[in-house]
C-alpha cells in the first residue's frame, strides 16, 4: 500500500531537525515560543498486515463463545475435533454435526421441549439462545472438560 504522508520536523533552537509527527493528514501546529515548524512531503511505502482487517469478535466462533462462558476447551481445538465424552450436563457442550460444518453450544437448561443452548456464530458473528429437541438430527453428543465433569 502506498500512502502519501507529510512529515513535520521541529526546528529546535535553529540547530537540530527532530521528527515531530507522522500523519496522512497535515496538522497545523502553532507555537510562538522557541519552536518553528517545517514541513516536508515524502512518499512512503507502508505495509499493513492483513491481520489488522480481521475481526476478533468472540461471537464469530462457537468455540470462543463457549470458552467465554467458562467451558475449558483446549486451545487449537475446532468444533470437529471434539468427540463425545459425557452425559448431558448444564455448562457442558452440545456437539452438532451439520452437512458442511461442525458446531458446539453451551447447555443452559433442560426443558420439556428440549435442551436450551447458548451459542455463538450459528448466525454469523451473533450470540443466540435456542432450544433444540432431544432427538435433534444434527446432535452428535455431549462434551465436558475434565474440570466441568460430575
Amino acid at each position: 500500500m502506498l500512502i502519501k504522508v507529510k512529515i513535520f520536523l521541529v526546528l529546535l533552537s535553529g540547530l537540530v531537525l527532530v521528527p515531530y509527527f507522522l500523519t496522512a493528514e497535515p496538522i497545523t501546529y502553532v507555537n510562538t515560543n522557541a519552536y518553528k515548524l517545517k514541513e516536508k512531503t515524502k512518499d512512503v511505502k507502508i505495509s499493513i498486515p492483513e491481520i489488522i482487517t480481521q475481526t476478533n469478535n468472540t461471537y464469530c466462533s462457537c468455540i470462543k463463545t463457549a470458552r467465554e462462558l467458562g467451558v475449558d476447551i483446549p486451545y487449537s481445538t475446532n468444533a470437529e475435533d471434539l468427540v463425545p465424552n459425557s452425559v448431558p450436563q448444564i455448562g457442558c457442550l452440545v456437539l452438532m454435526t451439520y452437512p458442511k460444518s461442525s458446531h458446539v453450544a453451551t447447555i443452559l437448561n433442560f426443558l420439556n421441549e428440549g435442551i436450551q443452548i447458548l451459542e455463538g456464530n450459528k448466525t454469523p458473528c451473533k450470540e443466540s439462545v435456542r432450544i433444540i429437541p432431544y432427538n435433534y438430527k444434527y446432535l452428535k453428543g455431549f462434551w465436558c472438560s475434565t474440570a466441568n465433569k460430575l
